[in-house]
């Protein structure tokens, strides 16, 4: 499982150039620490056709919502 996965670089993950600090307080080399253990898993899962099943149940369960909550 993990031979397929992708690397990425901290800098791709939001697009934005760092920032030293975070709104939670939490210290800025824990949350990239926490991104990188984590970040992997997370891609393997929405690239498998589980994830991707469950991805486009999500979709149609939002569209869904917002098509109700413009009737209302």
């Amino acid at each position: 499982m993990a031979a397929n996965r992708k690397i990425v670089n901290k800098e791709d993950l939001m697009g934005l150039p760092p920032s030293p600090e975070t709104k939670s307080g939490v210290p800025k080399y824990e949350l990239e620490i926490l991104a990188r253990n984590f970040l992997p898993d997370i891609i393997a899962f929405y690239e498998s056709e589980e994830g991707q099943r469950k991805f486009q149940e999500w979709k149609q369960e939002e569209e869904q919502l917002k098509k109700e909550s413009k009737n209302k």
